[in-house]
Order: C-alpha cells, then structure tokens, then sequence
C-alpha cells in the first residue's frame, strides 16, 4: 500500500520527509498548459517525490453532456493530457469531474448515460496508449446529478469494459451518501484507486473529533478482503496545515491499515 496527497509538485519534498510515497497533482493546473507554456517532463519528479497520480481532470467549462459537447476540442485536451501523464510517470488519472459530467436540464439520464459512456471508452483507448488508468469517482449529490455512488460507478466500468477504465472508492463521498460497503465490496475486482478524507467538513483523515476511526478500519478491511494493495490519496482540508499535520496523518493512516 503506497499513500500519498492530493497536492501541488512543490510539496513533495516536504511530504517525503514526512513519510508520504507521491503527489497526487491537480490534472488541469499541471497538465493542461498550451505548448509554450509546457515545461520539460522533468517537473515531474521536480518535488522531491513522483506524481503517480491526477486529480480534477477536466475543467468545468468543458462539458460531456448535453447539446454543446464539442468532441473534436474534447479529444484534443484528453490526447494533450495523456502524452504529458505519460511524460511526467503518472499512472493513474481520476475522473470526478462533476461540472462536466454535470447532467443539464431537459437531458435525459440515458442520453447523459450514453454521452458519458463514449467519452469512457474513448479515453479508455487513450489511456492504455499512454500507459494511464482513468479511475472512475462517484460524487456525492452536493457535488454533481450523475454516478453518486460507488455501485453507479460500478455499472459504468462494467459496461466500458476496458482495462485502462476502472473506479475509485472515495471514503468521504461514501460516507455523506450513506453507502452500504456492500457496494464497495462488489466493486473490488475493479477498484485501482482510493481517496480518503474525514466525513462532515472533509479534514485530513484522524483531524475530526466526529470522524470514527472504526469507519476507516471497516473500510480498509474490505478493501484488504479483495486484496487492495495500491495507492490511498488524501484528497482534504488540513487543520491547521499539511506541513504541520502531514507526519501525524502519514502515520495515522499505515496504523490504520495495518490493524
């Protein structure tokens, strides 16, 4: 099991120190530049730790459902992503997304469904071009009106079909949606990444009073049962700072996990 943080590149060498494994970078700030504004491929590793992992991979703006979704520039900005993941080592790519994923007003839930599921296959094929696995991530429904729970992800990855397309648990979006782990536990044979945070105000995990550490327990216990080994990103807030908690929660997490 490797953990790391939903973080900026310049923060790895104070997360290293502190015992984390890799960044988990913000796709549409680090990938995303127009060619002259593209660094080398060494930005990767510039921080100290490499950046296994992309969070955010798409803009708002860009949008995959509806009337106006422009498949040609669509195309364009996934093929730019996935060279430069490729580039930087990054082996992972989670697809949340909720803006643009978001289903408009007047659309149909199979029209979106469908829209969704050819912007999945697509990226699937780039994906395994480029040595990249897209992650899908299920919202909660303050955050988006389509895949809001782990099993919903679970259908599109099964209907996708690919390799290169699998689905993320994340803990705080399962717990505001009140989720069985029965879903979780169905979903092992397609799980290739997990995010966790503290239930309520999304803190760091083991910084909430509120937050049980007997649902992370349950939690990584299921994930064990499938043999889950992989990566484990905090994607949070920290309170007060993650320099000043980052040690205590890389800690916390591998106790955690190992009990």
């Amino acid at each position: 099991m490797r953990i790391g943080v939903c973080a900026k590149v310049t923060d790895g060498e104070m997360l290293k120190e502190a015992g984390w494994d890799y960044v988990e970078e913000n796709v549409v700030r680090f990938l995303r530049g127009e060619e002259e504004q593209w660094e080398t491929p060494s930005r990767g590793a510039g921080g100290g730790l490499p950046v296994e992992a992309g969070c955010i991979m798409m803009p708002p703006k860009i949008k995959l459902v509806g009337e106006a979704v422009d498949w040609v520039g669509i195309k364009t900005y996934m093929g730019r992503v996935m060279e430069r993941a490729q580039a930087v080592g990054m082996k992972t790519i989670v697809f949340g997304s909720g803006g643009a994923r978001r289903v408009p007003e007047g659309v149909s839930r199979e029209k979106a469904k469908e829209q969704i599921l050819d912007f999945s296959r697509m990226i699937a094929e780039l994906a395994e071009r480029h040595g990249v696995t897209v992650a899908l991530e299920h919202l909660n429904q303050t955050e988006c009106n389509i895949i809001t729970s782990v099993a919903e992800a679970t259908e599109y990855v099964r209907e996708v079909g690919h390799g290169h397309f699998r689905q993320l648990v994340d803990s705080y979006h399962l717990w505001q949606e009140k989720e069985s782990l029965d879903s979780v536990k169905a979903a092992l044979p397609w799980i290739c990444h997990v995010h966790i945070a503290d239930q309520g105000i999304r803190c760091a995990p083991g910084q909430s009073p509120e937050q049980p550490t007997a649902m992370y327990r349950e939690l990584f216990r299921v994930l064990q049962s499938g043999g889950y080994d992989g990566r484990i990103s905090v994607e949070a807030k920290w309170n007060p700072s993650m320099e000043m908690d980052a040690e205590r929660v890389a800690r916390w997490i591998r106790e955690v996990w190992n009990a």
